[in-house]
């Protein structure tokens, strides 16, 4: 996320966030976070950890 340059203005002052954009890659980040705790479980539960 910090690497998206068009939030920064040449100055290198901020730019109001896009925060539909904002909302979207945390909800996106959120799911990715979720299905890698299920996919753990799901392989702890299969090797007997």
């Amino acid at each position: 996320m910090l690497n998206d340059k068009g939030n920064f203005s040449q100055r290198g002052h901020l730019q109001r966030p896009d925060h539909a954009d904002m909302r979207y890659k945390c909800r996106t980040y959120a799911q990715l976070l979720q299905h890698i705790k299920v996919f753990a479980c799901c392989l702890g539960a299969e090797t007997g950890n």
